[in-house]
């Protein structure tokens, strides 16, 4: 097994792992305790999904923050990104549940409306 930070997953620099990183390996963790472990096949490369599926996603954010914080001192844009980081992870994981419960019912894995 490849190890998150050789895979790309984790990103520690000189000073050791940022904050988002710890937070990735407790997600990571987690998952494990709850089942998704890898006797069942999930591994750390199924975070790669995540990271390319955000790619497309990210770059578009950056755009639109570019063009709209551009003219502001970039210390301010600093302080307005970091203010948002919990709020966006909130409106990414609440979307994502939703989405993957609507597309488990639709296959009909989940037949019971409140099992999500």
């Amino acid at each position: 097994m490849s190890e998150p930070a050789e895979l790309g997953v984790l990103t520690p620099d000189e000073e050791g792992y940022d904050p988002d990183d710890v937070a990735v390996i407790a997600a990571i963790a987690r998952f494990r305790e709850g089942g998704y472990d890898e006797a069942l096949g999930f591994a750390v490369y199924d975070t790669l999904r995540y990271r390319e599926a955000l790619r497309p996603l990210v770059e578009a954010e950056v755009t639109v923050l570019v063009e709209r914080l551009g003219d502001i001192e970039p210390g301010r844009a600093v302080e307005i990104v970091r203010a948002g980081r919990d709020s966006l992870r909130e409106l990414i994981g609440a979307r994502h549940s939703k989405m993957l419960a609507d597309e488990l019912r639709i296959r009909g894995t989940l037949a019971h409306p409140g099992i999500d």
